[in-house]
């Protein structure tokens, strides 16, 4: 028998449950792996080319054993928080015990040959201790301009660069300055190893290093193992970024996010109903007016310009791609830069700059 806390599985399992990823595709990531051996207890999932690895304590017995994952997080998250839990390896599976409530969960219908890919992660090679505040930026703001299943690989993924962390899917661009890594090599992180990364969850030291296997990511609570998308691209795309990040715009508004906020969700009534969900933005005098294609919904939004006068013109955005990259900005007031026969406008709050290609009506 093996007795664990209920509180220390559970916050694991919060952890994996954060992380995990479950490809039809792939059988082994319908599972979970885990392993009481010598007082640690181990949860590991993977989907071959990334690793997740939350641990935390217990006593008794050594065991291994593979469950379903699906089944094995709802069962635990419905556990008293309190009471210790025990875990019993049978015949017949795996058993789990609180209390009066028991549950035997069978083994995992894969090849024992399998149990090769949760070997304990290890890392071979330098380390260097990382931001947990600036990687949760990371995670809070490039997702909004990638897309898990678009066409070119390389718009799907993170890239981090010295000094500099990107996102883009050729329509959105989401940039911000920060030196994650401290390393001058640029790597591109794939959205399944950014949904991993995605389980860290507690603050504190954490650290990063880089050796034959992958990327890791690791402290006391967690272990990632990754493997970057390679590309021999990744310069040209920094270059190609930066010269949007960096453009300069005749005109600039600041507008009151909240007030942008619940005109959006208004507008969107009316534009949902149309074939191209595109939203028309218009500056005149002091304000943003917005409205739908055929002009059934609109809202006047009071705008400042802290530089003089504010550039009257107007142009089209796709509504989902402006409301993906403006729901992740923080803060009170958003700053929007824009041009007279453009291409594109950008957004920012001050840390985070996006960049958004404009649409037409044809």
């Amino acid at each position: 028998m093996t007795i664990v806390k209920a509180a220390d599985l559970k916050l694991a399992i919060e952890k994996i449950n954060k992380a995990i990823f479950i490809d039809k595709g792939i059988i082994v990531s319908n599972y979970i792996f885990i392993e009481a051996k010598e007082n640690e207890g181990r949860i590991h999932i993977t989907n071959i080319d990334n690793h997740f690895e939350a641990f935390f304590p217990l006593q008794g017995d050594d065991f291994r054993a593979i469950v379903s994952a699906d089944l094995f997080i709802k069962y635990v998250n419905k556990l008293n928080d309190v009471k210790e839990i025990a875990f019993d390896l049978l015949d017949e599976g795996l058993q789990i015990k609180q209390g009066n409530s028991k549950a035997v969960f069978a083994m995992g219908d894969i090849a024992e040959d399998d149990f090769s890919l949760f070997e304990k992660i290890k890392l071979d090679g330098e380390v260097n201790k990382i931001s947990y505040e600036d990687l949760k930026k990371v995670l809070d703001y490039l997702p909004s301009a990638v897309d898990e299943n678009f066409y070119n690989p390389e718009y799907t993924c993170f890239l981090i660069s010295e000094n500099q962390a990107l996102s883009t899917n050729a329509y959105k661009l989401c940039g911000l300055n920060i030196n994650l890594f401290g390393l001058s090599t640029p790597y591109l992180l794939t959205f399944k190893l950014v949904k991993y990364m995605q389980g860290i969850t507690n603050a504190g030291d954490l650290f990063f290093g880089v050796d034959e296997q992958g990327l890791h990511f690791y402290n006391d609570k967690i272990h990632i193992l990754g493997l970057p998308y390679e590309s021999d691209r990744i310069e040209r795309m920094v270059s190609a970024c930066n010269i949007l990040l960096t453009k300069n715009y005749t005109g600039s508004i600041v507008i009151d996010k909240a007030l942008l906020n619940e005109a959006l969700d208004r507008l969107s009534l009316f534009i949902n109903m149309e074939v191209k969900t595109v939203l028309k933005m218009e500056t005149k005098g002091n304000n943003l007016i917005l409205t739908n294609i055929k002009d059934t919904g609109r809202e006047v939004i009071p705008v400042s310009n802290e530089t003089g006068d504010i550039l009257e013109t107007s142009w089209y955005v796709d509504v989902s791609y402006f409301k993906t990259l403006f729901n992740v900005l923080v803060g009170d007031r958003i700053t929007i830069k824009y041009d007279k026969d453009e291409s594109t406008i950008s957004l920012s709050d001050g840390v985070c700059n996006q960049v958004l290609a404009l649409t037409t009506l044809e």
